[in-house]
């Protein structure tokens, strides 16, 4: 069974041929070995599958909107099963840049010297003042 291309007002083009060709194969000797990762007897070489888990996603969608798209026979896919079981989440925060972590250290000693630079300013001025007396000449010619 092929789905008709009426179905395309549903489907994309390229989910359409997925599943066109995931029916076709399925349908073959190999239809199971499709979707998962095998391994082959005689040489212990292991195979790809030849629908990836990103293809198999779309057929799985598109199974779904088959129904959806007018066709009258049910479309079965030997599809694995998704897995139940995921990875716990990420409790611990990144580390970060060394820029991020010492960025409130850093903003510290900025305010700090801001604070001090009025009396840093007077302080150079004075010395700039007291260097000028000090290189004029003591007679007025």
């Amino acid at each position: 069974m092929s789905i008709p291309n009426t179905a395309l007002s549903v489907l994309r083009p390229i989910e359409l041929r997925m599943l066109n060709t995931a029916i076709r194969a399925s349908k073959g000797p190999k239809g199971s070995e499709l979707f998962t990762v095998t391994r082959n007897t005689n040489t212990g070489h292991w195979n790809k599958p030849k629908f990836s888990l990103r293809k198999q996603a779309v057929i799985r969608k598109a199974t779904m909107l088959v129904p959806i798209a007018g066709v009258k026979e049910p479309v079965f896919v030997p599809l694995p099963s998704l897995p139940t079981e995921r990875k716990p989440l990420r409790t611990k925060l990144p580390k970060g840049t060394k820029a991020d972590r010492t960025k409130a250290k850093r903003e510290e000693a900025v305010a700090e010297k801001l604070a001090q630079m009025e009396k840093t300013l007077e302080a150079w001025r004075n010395a700039k003042r007291a260097e000028k007396l000090k290189a004029k000449p003591d007679l007025p010619f």
